[in-house]
């Protein structure tokens, strides 16, 4: 049976999806779905380790993982770090081979983020992680400082006198237009970011605000444990997936 292109591209990527889910029906799963044979998954999956796109992997229920590329930072110096130069000196280096829409949004995922962590989290260290396979870039900031929703509650009330608890806060991000910085900021980053992104999750004080996550617990979980290593104190952690 012969497809056009457009549907070989959907066929690998429906089973690469479930690869990169380690289930270990995605062949069968692939077969139904798409009413192909065993051969022709096989095929499939033999063109994806010829072209490093997957590797064996007898840990993986599946029998297969995709090939990731991944690179992670500790920053102390926060007081001097800018994001702009670094996104450009560590970040873009990774995703140049991207579309030149998917390296935009980056562009303003990340500088949006990393400044807040820069300007409002009145952090001492900052820690950023990129992971990279066939199908998604995931990017992950996070910083040992006061929380955003402690933040929002300590600007509304000193500067608005208004009382909020951490629910209040989180809802002024769902609105898209409270700062904290009103003569620098629209206070429209963290709205925009999580809109043009697959996947937006942003963790503080046991509170997620997200966007397209069917499980932000899961979403979040792995990322937590692992900057729990690098930080004593984690005050806000963004992930992002596109």
């Amino acid at each position: 049976m012969s497809f056009t292109e457009e549907k070989r591209e959907w066929i690998k990527k429906y089973m690469l999806e479930k690869i990169r889910q380690d289930d270990g029906a995605y062949a069968q799963k692939t077969m139904e779905n798409f009413e192909v044979s065993i051969t022709t998954v096989k095929r499939y999956l033999k063109e994806c380790v010829e072209q490093k796109i997957i590797v064996p992997n007898a840990d993986k229920e599946c029998g297969y993982c995709l090939i990731t590329v991944e690179e992670e930072w500790e920053v102390d110096n926060v007081e001097d770090l800018e994001e702009d130069t670094f996104y450009f000196d560590k970040v873009f280096p990774i995703l140049n081979d991207l579309s030149e829409n998917s390296r935009k949004i980056w562009y303003y995922a990340f500088t949006e983020m990393m400044n807040n962590a820069i300007e409002h989290a009145k952090a001492k260290r900052i820690c950023c992680k990129v992971k990279k396979d066939v199908l998604y870039t995931e990017i992950s900031i996070a910083d040992d400082g006061i929380g955003i929703f402690n933040s929002i509650r300590q600007y509304a009330d000193q500067q608005l006198h208004i009382k909020m608890d951490t629910a209040q806060a989180r809802m002024e991000l769902y609105k898209g237009k409270f700062t904290t910085s009103p003569e620098s900021h629209s206070g429209e980053g963290i709205f925009f970011t999580s809109k043009m992104l697959a996947q937006f999750a942003l963790w503080s004080e046991d509170v997620v605000y997200s966007n397209r996550c069917d499980d932000e617990a899961k979403f979040v979980r792995s990322h937590l444990i692992a900057y729990y290593t690098k930080l004593n104190h984690i005050g806000t952690m963004v992930q992002m997936k596109l």
